[in-house]
């Protein structure tokens, strides 16, 4: 089935419920499916890119901890 038909299928059936309970869950299932596409740990893109940018800026400045120096403090 391709998206519109699934979209199409979903929306009938959708119609035919009369458990608030189960729609409810299913609004639910849709918030959070929503909020995890948001980016790395709820966070909107826009900040995730940042910060992946903000931390390319500090490596290549030098401003960063070795893999090896980290695991030689924990070991």
């Amino acid at each position: 089935m391709d998206i519109i038909a699934e979209k199409s299928f979903l929306i009938k059936k959708l119609e035919e419920i009369n458990d608030v309970a189960l729609l409810r869950e299913i609004h639910a299932l849709i918030e959070r499916s929503q909020f995890q596409d948001q980016g790395y740990l709820g966070e909107s893109i826009e900040v995730y890119n940042r910060e992946v940018e903000e931390a390319k800026s500090r490596i290549l400045s030098g401003k960063f901890t070795p893999h090896e120096d980290v695991e030689k403090a924990f070991v």
